[in-house]
């Protein structure tokens, strides 16, 4: 039986609010704007290079030709500077390792931009995820299921055996609308109420938690089954 778990990047996987912020705050100075504190950025990130930039700016004041040239300073700096501050949550390899003994495949679909997330995953996790897919052109960011679709082709998984593990709003509306249970992650950027108001099927408090949903569920099925036999 295929299973999967399929992980956000940014707030859940790895901490990578420093270096996202101060790529933000290097355009803002580019830009001539105010810069922001770390902290403003929890709610500028998760839904694409785009919408962080325009959540980082004065409302309405770049138009479309600004707008493309902020995000090409922004990806300049940021790939040059995606590693500096960033680090893996405390247990995370563990519990990776911990599913692919259970059988799950691993998979990451993040908004970052894909050859950055690719780098990222790599350079921290080696070879432990199967696929790993950001975001490119022509498709779109999450809460579009497209990505988390294409992961559940690839791997045969059942959308009964499969998760989707994330720290935000748009992580949870992306499980929605594939159809995949949630695991609302409370240690990212987002807060508890956020995850909750958006539908969260599971909320872990912290990373080994994560398994100690997924154990639960198992065993739920098990008994059920053993009940029908």
């Amino acid at each position: 039986m295929n299973k999967v778990c399929i992980f956000d990047l940014d707030g859940t996987l790895i901490d990578s609010l420093k270096d996202l912020a101060t790529a933000g705050n290097y355009l803002m100075e580019q830009l001539g704007y105010p810069t922001h504190p770390i902290d403003a950025y929890k709610l500028f990130v998760g839904s694409g290079i785009k919408n962080l930039i325009l959540r980082a700016v004065p409302e309405r004041s770049l138009d479309e030709a600004q707008l493309n040239k902020a995000m090409e300073l922004y990806m300049t700096y940021y790939s040059q500077h995606c590693s500096v501050f960033t680090t893996i949550y405390p247990h995370i390899i563990e519990v990776l390792d911990e599913l692919k003994i259970m059988g799950y495949q691993l998979a990451v679909v993040t908004n970052k931009p894909d050859v950055i997330a690719k780098k990222i995953v790599e350079d921290l996790f080696g070879d432990r995820f199967a696929f790993v897919f950001g975001q490119v052109e022509h498709i779109p960011v999450k809460p579009d299921p497209t990505l988390v679709e294409r992961v559940l082709k690839k791997t045969g998984a059942l959308k009964e055996n499969a998760y989707y593990i994330g720290d935000s709003d748009v992580d949870i509306f992306t499980a929605k609308n594939a159809g995949i249970a949630s695991i609302g992650c409370l240690w990212g950027n987002r807060t508890k109420a956020e995850l909750k108001q958006a539908g969260a099927k599971f909320l872990a408090k912290d990373t080994k938690e994560i398994m100690d949903i997924i154990r639960g569920e198992e065993n739920d099925r098990s008994e059920s089954m053993s009940v029908r036999g």
